[in-house]
């Protein structure tokens, strides 16, 4: 784990300052935000920050997107994480990451901490806004692209069935035939994973892994393939750049992070007392795997404690 200086903890904290409900902490509290945010291996990757930081290298989104989608891409073009804005008077939207591809399919890929009102209907909103805003005037329709929305989401949506990725596109009723491919919406639903050991996973597994633990991980998770090693390099929080280190920081305690992932990011006892109880059991001889289960803690963090 790394160790702040205490120089480093007074310049997170003196930026924490500048945010009011950071202000109003203790000094212990602000210490203990600090250090549980930077001292972690990795980027949490639910934190909208650290996930487009990321994915934002072509390369990285690449893999991601040929993991998910059915099409092979060859090449992505272009990655904006620039607010979309439409034109006239339409309401504006916020995504975290558009790609285009070579062929000119866009692609929406977001990430959602916490469920928000009308979140399918916001999510739809988002891929029609992309296919609407292909067409110039004068533009022949058969010009028109795919667009796809992926959104991974750390929380659960009500489904009939039980499965990780759900993929939705408009068809026919009774015939089932499909209107077209104009418009993909694909809810990846992070808490639906079950699986703890990266050896039994398959990529889709892996990605839903990582991006909801990683900033859990003690050093590369065990089993991991090593088609995740790049994405796994990247998350690294001491490879950063001083100022994006910042960045990351400022983003993990702002009010419209904390709003968004719906937790208080500086209640660190619950997360300390989990670790205190898995220490114990461990000492009981109870297996690692029950631990990690019953805890809700990643197999490779209570798999670090043993020599804790």
């Amino acid at each position: 784990m790394t160790t702040l200086s205490e120089s480093q903890k007074r310049r997170y904290i003196a930026e924490g300052n500048k945010n009011k409900q950071f202000k109003k902490l203790s000094e212990v509290a602000k210490e203990q935000a600090v250090e549980s945010i930077m001292t972690t291996e990795y980027l949490d990757l639910r934190c909208d920050w650290a996930f487009k930081y990321v994915l934002s290298d072509p390369e990285l989104l690449l893999i991601l997107l040929n993991d998910f989608l059915p099409e092979k891409i060859a090449s992505v073009t272009s990655v904006n994480t620039e607010p979309k804005r439409l034109g006239g008077k339409e309401k504006n939207v916020l995504m975290d990451i558009v790609a285009k591809t070579k062929d000119g399919r866009e692609i929406v890929i977001e990430m959602q901490r916490f469920e928000k009102t009308n979140f399918k209907a916001r999510m739809f909103y988002y891929g029609s806004s992309m296919v609407r805003s292909q067409l110039p005037k004068g533009k022949d329709y058969s010009k028109l692209k795919p667009v796809y929305v992926i959104c991974f989401m750390d929380f659960k949506l009500a489904h009939p069935v039980d499965r990780l990725v759900y993929k939705y596109t408009m068809k026919e009723l009774d015939s089932d035939e499909t209107y077209g491919d104009w418009l993909s919406i694909y809810f990846c639903e992070l808490p639906r994973m079950e699986k703890e050991s990266m050896s039994e996973m398959d990529y889709v597994e892996g990605w839903f892994h990582i991006l909801r633990k990683s900033s859990n991980f003690a050093g590369k998770p065990k089993g991991m393939d090593k088609h995740f090693d790049r994405v796994v390099e990247a998350a690294e929080i001491q490879k950063l750049p001083e100022d994006n280190k910042m960045d990351y920081f400022k983003a993990m305690i702002s009010d419209k992070e904390r709003l968004e992932y719906g937790e208080d990011r500086y209640n660190v006892g619950k997360a300390e007392e989990k670790i205190e109880n898995a220490k114990a059991l461990l000492r009981e001889g109870v297996d690692a795997e029950i631990i990690a289960r019953a805890l809700e803690l990643p197999l490779e963090k209570v798999e670090s404690l043993r020599e804790a």
